[in-house]
């Protein structure tokens, strides 16, 4: 059985999740501050789902881990492991190196590793290769604002239940992903007439939406008016996150 690290924000609390009309809202409480969350309900029941039958073992990978008991109220999920102890979080060394950390453990204690992160997960390169050596190791790495898609929990099951995993494509933004993020059929259709534009634009913003500090909020004006292939200035993505 897998383990599956699974990140909260930009993976599970996101502006617009693909899982239908029905989204919740809540608050998660941490250091006297309240975080607005904004989840798929259809998402965690999956998720719940997959981890309740034995499909994976689900641990919490995020600087939510201390006060990841808010998460599970707010889900409705029962007690999760933990990744990252206080330790881990006390600001000392980057969180996504820590994350990094969390993987590489799994992988060492003999365990196949799925692993879901908005920043920590490799797209490609040496460490990319290290984790899914012998296909031992499934990354996904979601868009921030769309977060894990149906698409991306058949292929957890599938690897789970001893699939084979999939190379991303060249114009992927997530990782073990062939296709862009937050296209539909029109823009799928769009991509294939402006491809060459089309990756560069995601493959150049995406390194630099990466989020240069925990619990931040970023704004600005004048949004990139390039609806069809869901990208924005990475100083405009006002989304709150402490993850």
């Amino acid at each position: 059985m897998p383990v599956w690290l699974l990140d909260v924000d930009g993976v599970v609390n996101v502006r617009r999740p693909t899982w239908g009309p029905d989204l919740c809202r809540g608050i998660a409480h941490s250091d006297g501050v309240d975080w607005p969350i904004r989840w798929a309900p259809a998402l965690i029941a999956r998720i719940g789902h997959l981890h309740g039958s034995g499909v994976v073992e689900v641990r919490w990978c995020t600087t939510w881990c201390t006060d990841a008991d808010e998460l599970e109220r707010l889900f409705g999920l029962p007690a999760l492991g933990r990744a990252l102890g206080a330790d881990d979080l006390d600001g000392t060394e980057a969180t996504d190196a820590r994350k990094l950390a969390a993987a590489r453990r799994v992988l060492a204690a003999g365990r196949r590793l799925v692993w879901t992160d908005d920043t920590a997960v490799p797209r490609s390169g040496p460490i990319f290769d290290e984790l899914t050596r012998g296909g031992r190791a499934l990354l996904i790495r979601p868009h921030p604002r769309r977060g894990l898609r149906p698409a991306d929990i058949n292929r957890i099951r599938a690897f789970a239940r001893g699939g084979a995993v999939r190379r991303p494509g060249r114009s992927a933004v997530v990782a073990g992903r062939g296709e862009s993020p937050g296209l539909g059929r029109a823009g799928q259709s769009l991509t294939r007439a402006v491809r060459p534009v089309q990756t560069n634009v995601v493959q150049d913003l995406a390194p630099a939406a990466h989020w240069m500090s925990e619990r931040a909020l970023v704004g600005g004006s004048g949004r990139v008016r390039f609806e069809d292939l869901d990208v924005e200035r990475p100083t405009e993505l006002a989304l709150q996150r402490r993850e």
